[in-house]
């Protein structure tokens, strides 16, 4: 180990370097305190001082305090030798800086013992250190791993939603140009489907994050999607009353899919024969932890016959096999409104760790 020693009696200082070689230590030695600075302030520094306290230029309590504010990268250690022996000395070396503390005269066993104690703690620094830079090191790693993450998960989202856009544009382009009626409402059954993917990849892509989604500002666009695919209805008033919340993405896609098909059978069967309508969704997360969404029109209703159980169109067939699949429950009332209410269970992880989760 290198040492330097900084004393400016001479007996002294050849003695001490004596018995530092005689253990196989290399010794610098200096007999000032601004040389003794010089070096310790230094890039390249040696590992430990046995610094006197009178010493002309800089006493060894200046020299720790000026060390104090150097920034270095390896560890140093001060042992602080002086003949002033009282407590109320040695309280004020180590507050200054110094590490360890030995009076004059001093035993050379206990010298070596010191000595031996300071190497042992700079060995841990040195290790403490070294596995610092690691834990950093990997974790640069893997901040830029994530990085790239993100980057090709947008890039990813943002060619699904092409395709998905692209698809439901040409779905809505045959709709327009076929002559057959029956035609016309499959593809864009089919394209409304599409575009509730579509808004869900659009939120996905502009959010901080791909794994929760705003429900209010995506059930708005699924809705303004059905609306526009559907022929722009502007006789039927919808009103949209969906909780502020964010969920899990799957969870969302979910119940884009329910409201997407309920919102856009209202459009297509509720108000046949009528000039005008109204339609109201409506989604909250309750106290049960359960989240209730509820389709509302004041159209012409359901022939007495139907049955939400055994339902015979394909879209409804879809949002009940959707609900089963989640675990939930629909309902169908015909009085004083037709509604279709969904129940939904959630638990903690349908919901961010974060303010987001207002329920």
């Amino acid at each position: 180990m290198n040492i330097l020693v900084a004393d400016d009696d001479v007996a002294s200082r050849t003695i001490l370097t004596a018995l530092l070689k005689k253990t196989g230590h290399e010794v610098t030695v200096v007999d000032n305190g601004i040389a003794a600075y010089d070096i310790l302030s230094a890039e390249d520094h040696p590992d430990m001082v046995i610094l006197d306290w009178l010493m002309p230029g800089k006493d060894g309590a200046e020299i720790c305090r000026e060390l104090g504010t150097v920034r270095r990268k390896r560890p140093l250690y001060i042992i602080m030798l002086t003949i002033k022996g009282k407590k109320t000395d040695v309280i004020d070396g180590l507050d200054a800086g110094a590490n360890d503390y030995i009076s004059k005269p001093y035993d050379p066993g206990e010298l070596y013992a010191r000595i031996n104690a300071g190497k042992r703690i700079i060995e841990l620094q040195k290790e403490l250190s070294t596995r610092l830079e690691t834990l950093e090191e990997n974790d640069r790693r893997v901040m830029r791993l994530l990085a790239e993450k993100e980057l090709i998960m947008r890039e990813v989202h943002h060619r699904i939603k092409n395709g998905i856009s692209a698809i439901s544009a040409m779905l809505r382009f045959q709709a327009d140009t076929s002559g057959m009626p029956e035609v016309q409402s499959a593809l864009r059954e089919a394209a409304s489907r599409l575009s509730s993917v579509d808004t869900l990849y659009e939120r996905l892509y502009q959010s901080d994050g791909f794994e929760f989604v705003h429900l209010r500002g995506y059930l708005d666009s699924v809705v303004a999607s059905a609306r526009c695919i559907f022929g722009d209805p502007c006789s039927i008033a919808v009103e949209v009353d969906v909780q502020d919340l964010a969920v899990a993405a799957d969870l969302a896609a979910n119940i884009g899919f329910i409201v997407n098909e309920l919102i856009f059978n209202a459009f297509l069967h509720a108000f046949e024969g009528k000039d005008s309508g109204s339609i109201r969704l409506a989604a909250s997360h309750n106290d049960n932890e359960t989240i209730i969404v509820t389709v509302t029109d004041d159209g012409v209703g359901f022939p007495e016959t139907f049955d939400i159980e055994t339902p015979s169109s394909f879209g409804l067939s879809l949002v009940k096999g959707i609900v089963s699949q989640i675990g939930g429950s629909i309902r169908h009332e015909r009085s004083p409104r037709n509604a279709f209410t969904v129940t939904i269970p959630t638990n903690d992880c349908d919901f961010p760790p974060s303010p987001l989760h207002n329920g």
